[in-house]
């Protein structure tokens, strides 16, 4: 990432090259941002930048080891710490892990999307709906490789996204760190709550404060870095405390719901139609979606399509929320399904999203599932 693809925030911008240039870097750092802002494309503009070892100017040169390193999060002196708990993914009580439990699932998010957002880690590391913290053993991490000397270069750099979710006593042992600075270490702090942050803490950062973008700054990063359509985002940029992951987001949501209703109706069809053959490639298919919380995504929407039916076979079609077309397809589902189908299929869809979260090889659930749904018409 170089600054120049980062589109606004000229002032933090020139404030970090200015830094690296005046070899006055700050030992610590507070990026206070807005969820889906730039604050993280920025801190990876200023790590790769500080360790490139062969600027041109104000850019890295994206070429040289470092800069590689930094690219595909492989640097050896590089730390990312988030909140974390127990997960389905990683092995260990909640007193054990600590950030690098999971760090292969934080690389498989960021590397493609810096504008990445809360829910969306959560998402990732597999502990949605449940309260993660940065607990005293993750400092206690921090502190263990403090001792070691930076491998490949100048600095160790630490990169704490949402130290406001530090309990008291992780906070304690890396205010010790703050308060009498190792030479040739940095923390980089992300924050999107930076009034919960501990005093102590924040009055030992150096504050910089990442702006919102604007409309036309946003298309350009979406258009640019992620070949999203600008008539796709324009209808977008009116929402709430809009921000480039908050529309990225709504934009792959969007793309997602089309993939799923696309799947859905080639299955409806491939059963109404009886063609076995076709219900066992898209179950290949299917098992071949690239992550396991996408085919449980599709599982919860296929439901959700089946419950639609059922509810417009019982008379309560107002309940149904979709657009006129898909309606009418719902209706005409109606007249050829059983309404046994619907409820033996939302069954074996709880079944098939259980199976997958327990990491059952993929390609058995969704050819079992849809056998199943084939056999119940």
């Amino acid at each position: 990432m170089n600054f120049s693809q980062i589109y606004g925030n000229e002032d933090v911008k020139s404030a970090l090259i200015h830094m690296v240039k005046s070899g006055k870097v700050p030992h610590a750092m507070l990026f206070e941002d807005k969820d889906g802002g730039q604050a993280f494309a920025l801190i990876q503009a200023f790590v790769q930048y500080l360790n490139c070892e062969n600027r041109h100017g104000d850019e890295s040169c994206g070429k040289c080891a470092g800069c590689r390193h930094i690219e595909q999060f492989t640097h050896s002196d590089i730390s990312y710490i988030y909140p974390i708990t127990t997960s389905s993914k990683v092995s260990g009580k909640a007193s054990d892990i600590v950030s690098d439990d999971f760090y292969s699932h934080f690389k498989e998010l960021v590397i493609d999307n810096f504008y990445f957002l809360e829910n969306t880690l959560s998402t990732a590391l597999g502990i949605e709906k449940k309260v993660a913290i940065i607990s005293a053993n993750e400092s206690r991490n921090i502190i263990k490789k403090l001792t070691i000397a930076p491998l490949s270069s100048k600095y160790r750099i630490f990169v704490i996204l949402y130290p406001e979710k530090m309990n008291q006593s992780a906070a304690n042992i890396l205010l010790k760190e703050l308060e009498e600075p190792r030479e040739n270490i940095i923390f980089i702090m992300l924050s999107h709550s930076v009034d919960e942050i501990l005093p102590t803490i924040r009055s030992r950062c150096l504050d910089l404060f990442v702006r919102p973008n604007s409309n036309e700054e946003i298309c350009s990063t979406l258009v640019e870095q992620f070949s999203k359509k600008q008539e796709d985002i324009s209808g977008l940029l009116n929402i709430l405390n809009v921000s480039i992951g908050k529309v990225l987001d709504k934009l792959s949501e969007n793309e997602l719901e089309t993939l799923f209703y696309t799947y859905f109706s080639k299955i409806m069809s491939a059963i109404i139609s009886r063609n076995f053959l076709e219900i066992l490639n898209i179950a290949d298919n299917l098992s071949q979606m690239d992550s396991r919380e996408k085919q449980r995504s599709f599982c919860l929407y296929l439901s959700e399509r089946v419950r639609d039916i059922l509810l417009i076979n019982k008379g309560l079609g107002n309940l149904v929320s979709c657009s006129n077309e898909q309606q009418e397809y719902y209706n005409s589902l109606v007249l050829k399904i059983k309404e046994s189908f619907c409820s033996r299929t939302m069954l074996s869809l709880d079944r098939a999203s259980m199976l997958l979260e327990r990491n059952v090889n993929q390609r058995i659930v969704f050819c079992t599932l849809l056998s199943r749904m084939f056999y119940s018409i």
